[in-house]
């Protein structure tokens, strides 16, 4: 996935070792969570950048919607 735009990772590329979606947030009170996402990413026996992308729900079937994130988080 090395030198591929945000854009291009989210309309072409699938979840996996080194891409997640995520639809919301982590919310304060998911600090594990997100400290195990990371974890496992970097525990991941795969080379190069890492990903986790935020306001995109992804589908069983591959389809993904962008569902952006709360302007109030910014």
């Amino acid at each position: 996935m090395r030198d591929r735009s945000i854009d291009d990772l989210i309309a072409y590329e699938v979840e996996n070792t080194t891409l997640d979606f995520k639809r919301d947030l982590y919310a304060k009170g998911q600090f594990e969570a997100l400290v195990k996402d990371v974890c496992a990413m970097a525990n991941a026996h795969a080379s190069g950048d890492r990903y986790i992308i935020l306001g995109v729900k992804s589908h069983p079937d591959g389809r993904r919607d962008l569902v952006g994130l709360p302007e109030a988080a910014f």
